[in-house]
């Protein structure tokens, strides 16, 4: 018997399945610019609850389109111990930007938050953030050779 495991959990809390359709709360969506403020860097928790906090602050104007967010595994189990948050942002002048903030609660592992660039393909059903792309409604469904395609399974580190 085959079951579809939870790939992605979004902020909303409502769990998602590898293959069906999101939807998007339009409502989430602001149409007004803001003053967004988000971290950059990384914060480090050592023995004896000390604590290295490398970060900047980084201020922008513009929108918040969406969130995911993604739990880490110990073994084929979920935790919530580790994981990765991705947000998605349109500054003033029409840049798409990716804040991330990959989180772990373990004594020695940094959590790391970093703000990238990003294009609109990287948001479409094979590109990189295609789960952020498809829940701040960038996203459509696979065509049947996107779908039998392997996956690309390069990355840059």
């Amino acid at each position: 018997m085959f079951f579809l495991q939870p790939k992605r959990i979004p902020v909303a809390g409502a769990l998602t399945y590898p293959g069906l359709k999101r939807q998007v709360n339009k409502n989430k969506r602001r149409k007004e610019m803001e003053n967004i403020k988000v971290l950059v860097g990384t914060v480090e928790s050592g023995r004896g609850g000390i604590s290295q906090d490398n970060t900047r602050l980084v201020e922008f104007e513009g929108e918040e389109l969406g969130s995911t967010s993604e739990f880490g595994y110990e073994g084929d189990r979920l935790t919530n111990s580790r994981g990765v948050k991705e947000t998605l942002y349109r500054a003033r002048d029409g840049r798409l930007l990716v804040h991330i903030c990959d989180w772990s609660h373990w004594q020695g592992e940094p959590t790391r938050f970093s703000l990238r660039e990003i294009s609109e393909d990287d948001l479409g059903p094979r590109g990189e953030f295609a789960f952020l792309g498809a829940e701040a409604g960038y996203g459509r469904p696979l065509t049947l050779d996107e779908a039998l395609a392997p996956p690309d399974l390069s990355f840059d580190c």
